[in-house]
């Protein structure tokens, strides 16, 4: 729930957005295999993991921006002033004002299915039962930072 929605993804490619006020629910389009959000001050934002893309969703006029070059992942977090996705490339730092991508972190190679934010600390879950805590070390010169592993949990 985010901005008085309760917000749902649907991998055909839409989310649903459910007014808490009870009124009239809308179908906003995004990417095919939409799946995972994150929230900003102003903005919705949801991995659309079959296309490789994510759409910021605008929730007062309901305006989709898609954002290119980030990955087939589905994590997504928030934090630090900039919205970080997993992909291919490992985890893309995106500028939420521009919608651009500023970085990509590097990662071992894998699926990483939830991205969260705790002050300057991105968890990451793998598709190999394991939790990482990562401490991201950007260029911002949009060369491939460095993520320093701080711990590694695994699950059984």
């Amino acid at each position: 729930m985010a901005f008085g929605i309760v917000w749902l993804a649907c991998k055909e490619g839409h989310a649903v957005a459910v007014p808490l006020d009870r009124g009239k629910p809308s179908v906003i389009p995004t990417g095919l295999g939409s799946h995972t959000f994150a929230v900003t001050d102003d903005a919705l934002w949801v991995t659309n993991c079959e296309v490789g893309t994510i759409s910021r969703i605008d929730p007062r006029i309901q305006e989709v921006t898609t954002i290119q070059e980030v990955g087939s992942g589905i994590g997504i977090t928030a934090g630090g002033g900039y919205v970080w996705s997993s992909g291919s490339k490992g985890i893309a730092k995106i500028d939420p004002q521009t919608g651009r991508v500023v970085d990509h972190l590097s990662v071992a190679p894998g699926v990483y299915f939830k991205l969260v934010w705790d002050d300057g600390v991105i968890w990451a879950s793998t598709r190999g039962s394991e939790v990482l805590k990562l401490h991201a070390t950007s260029r911002g010169d949009g060369q491939a930072g460095d993520v320093r592993l701080l711990d590694r949990l695994r699950l059984p």
